[in-house]
């Protein structure tokens, strides 16, 4: 298994928004964002919308494609897995969808490590906006959780030797 991607996490598991924002992502990140089966599939989806929003998330891709210091790892199109970074992605447009714009910004200042334009927090907004106003709204999975006793306790440790 590849270490970029989320260990029991899946894309059927978060919801249709969430599916149809990394369809197009994806898509449109790998260079075929003049795909007409996609610009159709969003338009049976979205009616008229569809365009501006794949012109968002074209825009959302660009940026951060381009402006970034690291750069973003994501799962093929088609893949039911999802990486790291989509789930971060998905976490902003998730908490855009719900106002919590601190947690937008410390999603985005992690994918791009550093500075966050404005026209990038406004076009996370807006997707997070379409999505919610057709009833779509995009979700993020549960945090994961660390196991609440990750040392050994130091008692139950023997003395190997003295060095």
């Amino acid at each position: 298994m590849s270490s970029y991607l989320m260990p029991n996490t899946t894309l059927p598991e978060l919801g249709e928004g969430a599916g149809y924002f990394l369809l197009a992502f994806r898509g449109i990140a790998f260079g075929n964002n003049k795909c007409n089966c996609l610009n159709r599939y969003f338009e049976e989806r979205f009616g008229e919308a569809g365009k501006d929003i794949l012109a968002d998330i074209t825009g959302l891709a660009r940026l951060l494609g381009n402006v970034g210091q690291r750069r973003i790892r994501l799962a093929h199109p088609g893949c039911g897995r999802v990486s790291h970074d989509e789930v971060s992605i998905l976490s902003a447009l998730s908490a855009a969808g719900q106002d919590e714009q601190d947690q937008v910004e410390a999603h985005l200042n992690w994918l791009l490590a550093g500075r966050i334009s404005t026209e990038t927090i406004i076009l996370i907004n807006d997707i997070a906006a379409r999505f919610r106003s057709f009833e779509r709204p995009i979700k993020a999975p549960p945090p994961l959780t660390a196991p609440s006793n990750t040392l050994p306790d130091k008692a139950s440790l023997g003395v190997a030797g003295i060095a």
